[in-house]
């Protein structure tokens, strides 16, 4: 950039530096897999008002991309695309600043989208009743309102009880059965 005055002299030539939108990071460390009508607040630099935003192979319609400010865009994942939030893996974002062109284009974030993890479970008997056993599972990602399941080994596909946690905590689930069933 050089600043000309009207007689003729000018100021030494400086650089501006023009930025492309860039992505640090989401406000949200994840976001459960099944989940729907959910919020990604996109934390980044350089985002400009009417910024166009994919996810996955996805366009966000312009209705459901707030503009909070220049390192801030809220996202809402409504209706159809709530089927990028499916199943565990990593959804890609990219925010395009508009310009008189196709855009310009921020490099591709990637948000996790997980489901719950068991790490381990122990069965324990319960110290009143000898009919029913406590199974811990130790594990992430865990929602309230899950369901455990169990198989048999080599029967994967159909689960032979389901059962509520009698407890839950993000990390640990506790489910009480009875004995005969585990046995079995």
């Amino acid at each position: 950039v050089v600043v000309r005055n009207p007689d003729g002299s000018q100021s030494e030539a400086q650089e501006v530096e023009v930025r492309a939108p860039e992505i640090t990071g989401f406000a949200q460390g994840q976001v459960f897999a099944g989940s729907s009508d959910v919020r990604i607040d996109i934390l980044g630099r350089s985002f400009r008002r009417n910024a166009r935003v994919y996810a996955g192979n996805a366009r966000i319609e312009n209705k459901n991309v707030r503009f909070r400010s220049s390192s801030r865009l809220t996202v809402t994942l409504s209706g159809d695309l709530n089927r990028l939030l499916e199943k565990p893996d990593q959804l890609r974002f990219q925010v395009v600043n508009p310009n008189n062109a196709d855009g310009v284009p921020s490099q591709d974030k990637a948000l996790n989208v997980v489901g719950p993890e068991i790490s381990g479970a122990s069965i324990q008997s319960l110290p009143d009743d000898s009919s029913r056993v406590r199974i811990v599972i130790e594990g992430a990602n865990f929602r309230n309102g899950s369901t455990v399941e169990f198989f048999k080994v080599g029967m994967e596909d159909a689960p032979v009880l389901q059962q509520k946690p009698a407890a839950f905590e993000n990390n640990r689930l506790i489910v009480v059965v009875s004995a005969k069933k585990i046995e079995r």
